[in-house]
């Protein structure tokens, strides 16, 4: 099930309360939306956020290779869909993003996140990417909740 599929079934289940429908529905996002997002489909597995892109020519920053920042949009759609396993809505406060290899253009990449931590607002969470079982590059982002004191 991907992560849109499990949010709308939270959404619509009568059988969870009301304040968590609410963020649920809150939270869903179809990235076919918006024409800018990176081409990456998500899904959860084992509290743990798999994400699958292929990015084409019109990513590509250094030749045969994807931009970092479309790099780091990924991941922020990848953290920001792990964040949200928690139940708590939550806005990106911070995301580090290390580069250690180039990321190949037109290759299966696989990205990954989960939440390390939760301590009070904040949402601690990391992510990996990977061409060809090759690590590209990393992550941390550092979500703080909204609508809670």
């Amino acid at each position: 099930m991907g992560i849109v599929e499990f949010l709308k079934a939270i959404a619509d289940d009568p059988e969870v309360p009301d304040k968590y429908r609410i963020q649920a529905a809150a939270l869903v996002v179809d990235p076919n939306a918006n024409p800018f997002a990176p081409p990456i489909r998500l899904a959860v597995a084992n509290n743990k956020v798999l994400g699958h892109a292929n990015f084409g020519a019109a990513f590509e920053g250094s030749p045969g290779t994807v931009h970092g920042g479309f790099v780091a949009a990924a991941f922020d759609q990848v953290l920001f869909m792990a964040q949200s396993l928690t139940g708590i809505p939550a806005m990106t406060a911070t995301l580090t993003v290390r580069y250690r290899k180039p990321t190949p253009l037109f290759t299966e990449l696989i990205f990954e996140g989960v939440v390390e931590r939760v301590e009070g607002r904040k949402i601690f969470t990391r992510g990996t990417a990977s061409a060809n079982g090759v690590l590209t590059a990393e992550a941390e982002g550092l979500f703080i909740a909204v609508g809670q004191v």
